[in-house]
């Protein structure tokens, strides 16, 4: 009996040393796939899109990546119709920081004048204790200025064949002349019916 028991004795202790030794590397390997299980999110970037005049267009505009580690947009390319707003959409699954650019792409219509402005997009993705993320989005332009906004103008071209309604400052002053003179014929005629009123008025006395 003493053989047996030794090897059963033997036996347990090993099984015992392989379930501790499985419940200390469950401790060491949980937290590092922990770290990696991340919820994603999706981070938004709203702009605007202004079209001036009465030159009805739809216009495109891309969200280009600066990095090739960066995740892709959803969608490239956002149209919009006339003035109006829209978004691009990024799917975050890892903490990092990622940069793109957001431009108006410039279109065929000899009526518009496009927007060339190029405004820099930063998305800063942390994530907390509970492995979601979070972002951040820090925006610029050309010229080191930091917008608030990403925001489009369009003009319309101005058709030589149209009158200009805007008087112009030239015209305007004579303009005034004009009426100025007015005032003063219309003066000098009162004052003129008034002297010939007392005039008569002598006579008759």
């Amino acid at each position: 009996m003493k053989g047996p028991m030794k090897k059963f004795i033997s036996l347990a202790k090993a099984l015992a040393a392989v379930m501790s030794l499985s419940v200390v590397l469950s401790c060491v390997i949980s937290p590092i796939r922990a770290e990696f299980e991340y919820q994603p999110v999706t981070a938004e970037i709203p702009f605007s899109c202004t079209m001036t005049g009465s030159v009805d267009s739809t216009f495109e505009f891309v969200m280009e990546r600066v990095g090739s580690d960066c995740p892709e947009p959803k969608q490239n390319v956002v149209t919009v119709q006339g003035s109006g707003t829209a978004k691009f959409e990024v799917l975050l699954d890892e903490p990092g920081t990622f940069q793109y650019k957001v431009y108006e792409r410039t279109g065929d219509n000899s009526k518009i004048i496009y927007d060339e402005m190029v405004y820099f997009v930063t998305l800063f993705v942390t994530n907390d204790d509970h492995g979601s993320l979070e972002y951040q989005v820090v925006l610029a332009k050309e010229g080191n200025v930091k917008p608030t906004e990403v925001a489009f103008v369009n003009d319309a071209v101005r058709d030589p064949g149209k009158k200009d309604p805007i008087v112009k400052t030239g015209d305007m002053a004579g303009h005034s002349q004009s009426i100025a003179y007015a005032f003063l014929a219309a003066g000098a005629f009162l004052l003129l019916l008034a002297s010939i009123k007392r005039k008569e008025t002598a006579y008759e006395e």
